[in-house]
Parts: structure tokens; C-alpha cells; sequence
């Protein structure tokens, strides 16, 4: 897990020099912090008027029981912070990547070379997905301070980790070597990833229809199965009462 760390904050965009040292320290003064005012506020429960019930069950936990809980909710909350901010984080940049494809091709197409298209394109699309903005804008920085173009989109790509990001580089990656025009694979990819976002949407098609129609049929199969039993019996005691 601790290995894991600072790949999760890069990946989260927290990318400052005390960014590690930040976390664990926040983490440990949590892992302090909250077993403190958890045994605090059970020691003076009497002043909150707590209901009877309530006190007999604090009074059946053992001191290090509290302790134990408390430390361990202080001690992960942080990381389960981290990993919903990586969630969150990668659902914004599956939801805008196809348009800032589009408009990369649209700008290679247009005569931009792929640096200064992906400098106009993380410009346009910083309000729309300032995700996206944040990461292109990001590579030409790091290339324009002398880094391999290459190793700037590799990272780019763990940061985003999405499958299509990984693709993206690879295609760009190869082209460059191969000497192919980059707005051909663009647009070459372009329309791969479209197939590929269609099919997975028709996969997801009849899960989704048989919960609609599950939620449409199973009433009707209860009062055709159920319904003649009901009135059986309706029947049948409906006799017997005098």
C-alpha cells in the first residue's frame, strides 16, 4: 500500500513536492485525532442525555475496543478519500476523451502539428473538461522542459489510466516512429474507439432491458401463477364461514 501511494496521488493530480509527506502526516494525525475525541465523547456521554439503550451498549465496549475502531476509520479514511477522488476523477476523463479526440483530429487535419494541436485543444476544452485541459496542457509543458515526448505521454497515460488513454499514446507512439501522419491514425483511431464505444454500449443493451422488462413481466406472472390459488382459497373458506 505504501508503494501505492504516490502513484495514487499523481494519478489524483496531487503532484506537489510535499504531496506524500502531506498525506501520511494527514493521515496519521487523523489516525491520533479521532480515537481522542471518540473516547472523549463517550467519557462525557452523560451530558448529551443519551437514551438508556445506548449507554448499556457503550458501557458493554471495552475502552480499547473504542480505540481500535476509532484508529482504524482515522487511518483509512484518508485513502478512501484518495481512491473516490481517482474515481471520480476518471469518470470526468471517460466522459470528455472522445470529444477531445475529435477535435484533435479535427486540428490535425486542419494543418496543426500534434504539439501545437494539443495545446489548442487543452486550451477549447478547459471549461468543457478541465481534466483533459489539465493533463495535454501538461505533456507540452514537461516536452517544451526537455522531456521525451514519448515518456510525457506514457505518463500522461498512467495518470488517466483508461484503456483508451493507453491506446491513444501507443498509436501516436508508433506513428511518430514509423513516420505516419498523424492526423491518419488520429482518425483511424478516432473511429475504432467509436466502434468500440458503440459495441460496449449494444453489450450493455439487454442487461438493461431485461431489468425493464423483468420489472414489467414479473407482476403478471405472479397474478397469473398466484391469482387462481388466491381465489381457490377465497372460495373455499368463503364456504365454510357460516
Amino acid at each position: 500500500m505504501r508503494t501505492q501511494i504516490p502513484l495514487q496521488l499523481e494519478k489524483a493530480r496531487f503532484t506537489g513536492p510535499q504531496s506524500v509527506r502531506n498525506f501520511y502526516l494527514f493521515r496519521l494525525m487523523l489516525a491520533l485525532t479521532v480515537p481522542t475525541i471518540a473516547v472523549l465523547l463517550v467519557s462525557i456521554r452523560a451530558f448529551f442525555g443519551v437514551t438508556p439503550e445506548v449507554d448499556e451498549f457503550l458501557n458493554s465496549l471495552r475502552i480499547l475496543q473504542i480505540l481500535a475502531v476509532s484508529t482504524a476509520i482515522g487511518f483509512h479514511t484518508p485513502t478512501m478519500w484518495l481512491i473516490r477522488k481517482i474515481k471520480q476523477r476518471r469518470r470526468e476523463i471517460e466522459e470528455g476523451f472522445p470529444n477531445a479526440m475529435d477535435l484533435l483530429q479535427i486540428s490535425s487535419e486542419a494543418g496543426l502539428g500534434f504539439d501545437a494541436a494539443m495545446t489548442k485543444v487543452g486550451q477549447e476544452i478547459a471549461r468543457v473538461s478541465p481534466v483533459i485541459s489539465d493533463e495535454f496542457l501538461q505533456v507540452q509543458t514537461e516536452v517544451l522542459a526537455g522531456r521525451e515526448r514519448s515518456d510525457a505521454l506514457g505518463q500522461m497515460a498512467i495518470r488517466m489510466d483508461l484503456a483508451e488513454a493507453h491506446s491513444f499514446v501507443n498509436v501516436i507512439i508508433q506513428s511518430m516512429q514509423c513516420g505516419r501522419s498523424i492526423s491518419e491514425a488520429l482518425k483511424s483511431y478516432a473511429e475504432e474507439m467509436r466502434e468500440t464505444n458503440a459495441q460496449e454500449k449494444a453489450n450493455k443493451l439487454p442487461v438493461k432491458m431485461s431489468a425493464v422488462m423483468a420489472s414489467l413481466m414479473l407482476p403478471t406472472l405472479f397474478m397469473i401463477t398466484l391469482g387462481p390459488i388466491i381465489i381457490r382459497y377465497i372460495r373455499v373458506f368463503g364456504d365454510k364461514s357460516p
